[in-house]
């Protein structure tokens, strides 16, 4: 990376590269584009000196590592099934897997292991990895419940016509683009190169006449799941590799813990309209991603939850600009971001500050006293305990475990 091709961040140290748009783009990747073009830029950028590997490190949080560990799991286990042809929880060939599998709490704990794996290196997550892991081992027992009520919707979630199970192994899905057989495939990579879309169907099953796609989702329902199923149904009808005979999806499940929605498929003319609207978004948002500075769009509905906020020179003004009541919205109190000034040391782990951000002084308190600032100083701090002192209405803004600043550039 040339210092021509370098976007400055306005952090000390930290500058990145832009990326390419992908080859192809995946559901999540294009709804990330289109809400805010900068945070999905932001997210996959190349920041040499930060860490080894591509984009930004992720910060971990509880409940986005529970839903991964689910998901995982979950892949273990419908991988498995069918597999072995299981098309009932309460089957003996299911028994059987599970047996092999060590049980539920045994692929969970795998999974967190695995999950939790990716996150090695990462310096946003170094310091926090075995309280994380604790935290995780400790949800286990609800998460097997969750799972097994997950897995018994999905092996009742189509027609349970006899399917034979999927033949060269029982390693995992398939992984070579062929024409898929009569059967049950897990984790099937759907491809539609001519308008620049894949998709990943957690399980399809082939039948003579059709197929029917599942997707098991472990949040709350969202009419963004049914916009995704309905995508891998226009994938499925596009991708001549698996299905060269054009072969219709004529069932659609999404699958929660406490429920199943079957969604209507897409007629073969609404097929060809939505395969006309994605060829349009992604020319759309390609052309979004690839300039110099792509377009941010700050809101209260997006920046509480974006990994990159700190690295978004748009996000701070607009903090700035919330009313003190929707500053709430970004994140649930008492914690919140704030851009602060130090103006002088008040005590062993204690700064007077101003706080930029909200136009007020401030003091900030730090867990240690190792944590050592200068005057003049310029942070961006998220997820920060937000208070006043009683006695002076002063903002005090604490650090925690779990709360991240950033130097800025002196030279800015």
């Amino acid at each position: 990376m040339t210092e021509a091709d370098r976007f400055a961040t306005g952090v000390d140290g930290i500058s990145g590269q832009w990326p390419s748009p992908p080859n192809a783009w995946s559901f999540s990747s294009l709804q990330e584009a289109e809400s805010c073009p900068r945070r999905w830029a932001l997210r996959r950028a190349t920041y040499i000196g930060v860490w080894d590997r591509s984009g930004y490190p992720p910060k971990p949080s509880t409940p986005a590592l529970v839903g991964d560990v689910m998901h995982r799991t979950f892949e273990t286990l419908v991988t498995a099934f069918a597999n072995a042809g299981c098309h009932a929880l309460a089957s003996e060939c299911a028994v059987d897997v599970l047996r092999s599998l060590g049980g539920y709490s045994a692929v969970i704990e795998r999974s967190i292991e695995q999950t939790l794996g990716q996150y090695e290196g990462n310096p946003r997550a170094v310091d926090r990895l075995e309280s994380l892991r604790a935290d995780l081992k400790n949800r286990v027992p609800e998460m097997r419940t969750r799972i097994q009520d997950v897995v018994a919707r999905t092996t009742r979630a189509t027609t349970p016509d006899p399917i034979p199970p999927i033949t060269g192994g029982a390693t995992g899905p398939i992984s070579k683009r062929q024409p898929l057989s009569v059967g049950s495939h897990p984790e099937v990579e759907l491809r539609a190169p001519e308008f620049r879309l894949a998709g990943r169907a957690d399980l399809i099953r082939v039948k003579g006449d059709g197929c029917a796609i599942v997707d098991y989702k472990t949040g709350a329902p969202s009419p963004l799941h049914i916009d995704q199923i309905r995508m891998y149904a226009v994938l499925w009808a596009y991708d001549a590799d698996l299905n060269p005979r054009q072969l219709p999806a004529t069932e659609l499940s999404l699958v929660y813990t406490d429920s199943t929605v079957q969604v209507e498929p897409p007629t073969l003319a609404e097929t060809a309209e939505l395969a006309a609207a994605l060829r349009d978004r992604t020319e759309t948002v390609e052309s979004q991603v690839a300039v110099d500075l792509p377009m941010a769009r700050p809101g209260v509905d997006l920046c509480g939850w974006c990994s990159v906020r700190h690295l978004c020179s748009e996000y701070w003004p607009f903090l700035e600009a919330l009313p003190a009541g929707s500053r709430q919205e970004l994140s649930p109190a008492p914690f919140g971001d704030c851009a602060v000034l130090i103006v002088a040391r008040h005590g062993p782990k204690s700064w007077d500050i101003d706080v930029t951000s909200h136009g007020r002084n401030g003091l900030l308190r730090t867990p240690s006293d190792s944590t050592v600032f200068r005057p003049g100083d310029r942070l961006r701090i998220l997820d920060a305990v937000l208070s006043d002192a009683e006695e002076d209405n002063r903002a005090i803004v604490s650090l925690t475990q779990t709360s991240e600043w950033w130097l800025l550039d002196p030279t800015n």
